[in-house]
């Protein structure tokens, strides 16, 4: 059951990966044991539509399932009484792309929005050139973005999105090239370190601060000390300020991963 005024949570996987995904529950258990807001976590299973090898096929299942996690919650919104306003889908990979259709799907098919978004690392390859097809800050009232590999480089592990899309896009380290990432074999992990980043928002967030600055040109004057004001944090807690436009930030390369 969902209390009023509390949230509930999905967490939608990414391509190769299921409900188990151990990084995945993670983030489960942090926002049921950190967070005073968030009582249910719905853990979506779409496996066997994002199973590999096949990318192409999976890309096209993220429509799919974005449209059952909408029809659902337009249910419980009928039986239930859930305000969708208190629904927060959190995406990862290909699970993003599948959150900004359910958002899609949210409007054109019963005329309501979920209250927040957010994209951890969403996938570019077969999305980013299409508009219309993949998450953006229409999708919900609050949409926000985590960039960690962004580039057009799949050898090099590049599956992010580059151009900023959501109400507030956070470039950790650059969007590239994350402090923990150092064996070339493990191509994925600049990829996943979106999930890391995300949960230690919510486990850490009593020592931990994502504290990310706005009004940066770009990384290079970041890391030249010329931003100076610092907006906000970035992951859980990002809808706590008043934040937009691209947010930069550097973190450690162990847990809790922050600087400050």
């Amino acid at each position: 059951m969902i209390s009023n005024g509390k949230r509930l949570a999905f967490i939608i996987h990414g391509f190769g990966n299921s409900y188990t995904t151990e990084r995945l529950v993670s983030i489960k258990d942090s926002l049921l044991s950190n967070t005073d807001d968030i009582e249910t976590v719905i853990m979506v299973d779409w496996k066997r539509g994002a199973a590999k090898p096949n990318y192409i096929e999976a890309s096209v299942n993220t429509q799919v399932v974005g449209r059952q996690i909408t029809f659902m919650v337009n249910q419980m919104k009928n039986v239930l009484k859930l305000d969708p306003k208190n629904v927060y889908l959190i995406g990862f990979s290909l699970g993003a792309q599948v959150a900004g259709f359910a958002g899609k799907y949210s409007q054109t098919e019963y005329g309501w929005k979920y209250g927040r978004i957010s994209g951890l690392d969403a996938a570019a390859p077969l999305f980013e050139k299409y508009p219309g097809s993949y998450l953006t800050k229409d999708d919900a009232i609050f949409v926000d973005a985590i960039h960690t590999s962004a580039g057009h480089n799949l050898i090099h592990g590049e599956i992010g999105f580059i151009e900023p899309y959501a109400h507030v896009d956070f470039y950790p380290n650059g969007g590239h090239n994350q402090p923990m990432c150092h064996n070339l074999l493990k191509i994925s992990c600049n990829h996943y370190a979106s999930v890391l980043f995300f949960d230690a928002s919510v486990s850490a967030h009593n020592v931990c601060h994502f504290m990310a600055f706005g009004h940066c040109p770009n990384w290079s004057a970041f890391t030249e000390h010329k931003c100076t004001k610092s907006d906000g944090q970035m992951g859980y807690l990002a809808d706590h300020f008043h934040m937009n436009g691209v947010q930069y930030l550097s973190t450690t390369n162990s847990y809790p991963f922050c600087n400050i």
